[in-house]
């Protein structure tokens, strides 16, 4: 005749473990109730999950894609964007949406994640705006007064850098220094641009900076350290005025 046991106050711990009971390795219950992983709630598990964190970080995402849309490379800057957000903001909802939508698994790399999400948010076709769609979003810019935006026609952005000129001596403008971006390492020291982070970039490849930077960031950030740029040294009047179409003079 077949016995019923009912399993009261049972310790997991390995020394008062019995050999009689097999370790347990997943989440289900005793019930087969799943609890999910990620917000806790018995009854779904994390590829089910509807907690409300990961709705709204689906539609931060959406929203800061329609953003990138204004840059050089709108997937890029998005990638950019959500690696902030996962080093910064809530790594642990950036993997939960990862494995609830973008079939990632538990264990899934950081690039694995960022690529995942990205192809998820971007499966859609890319929307392409015309003219008139474009002159509404900078009209609506300038209706927020915002100093950066003008009109279409004028529509690089501007940012707030203090800039400064180092006076050299004719032979210090002939040194050599290297980029931190192209590794060019023949650039005289005249054609170069130092951040307040103390990076040094040529000319050409700090202007390609300020271009590539996203719409809603009010200031540029340095491409080796992330850092803010909010002081720039150059060598000569000529870069400095160079930089005017960047610059808020």
């Amino acid at each position: 005749m077949l016995k019923s046991y009912k399993i009261t106050n049972m310790s997991f711990d390995a020394e008062n473990r019995s050999n009689n009971f097999p370790t347990i390795y997943s989440t289900r219950t005793y019930s087969g109730t799943s609890r999910c992983s990620f917000c806790n709630i018995l009854g779904h598990n994390i590829r089910r999950c509807t907690d409300t964190r990961i709705i709204e970080f689906e539609q931060e995402c959406r929203m800061s894609k329609s953003f990138c849309v204004w840059t050089v490379e709108p997937r890029n800057t998005f990638k950019e964007w959500l690696m902030e957000y996962y080093l910064i903001v809530n790594s642990e909802v950036v993997k939960a949406f990862a494995i609830s939508r973008c079939s990632c698994r538990m264990f899934s790399n950081i690039d694995v994640i960022i690529d995942s999400i990205t192809n998820y948010i971007y499966e859609e076709e890319e929307e392409v705006l015309d003219n008139d769609s474009l002159q509404e979003v900078y009209n609506l810019l300038a209706s927020l007064q915002n100093p950066n935006y003008t009109n279409i026609e004028n529509s690089a952005k501007k940012f707030n850098i203090t800039r400064n000129v180092e006076q050299l001596e004719e032979q210090q403008c002939e040194e050599k220094c290297e980029c931190a971006i192209c590794y060019e390492e023949s650039i005289p020291k005249k054609h170069s641009i130092t951040l307040n982070c103390k990076h040094q970039f040529c000319k050409d490849c700090f202007k390609g900076c300020l271009k590539s930077t996203p719409v809603y960031k009010d200031l540029p950030s340095c491409a080796l350290c992330r850092a803010d740029i909010t002081t720039i040294t150059v060598c000569s009047e000529s870069i400095k005025s160079e930089l005017d179409e960047f610059i808020i003079l």
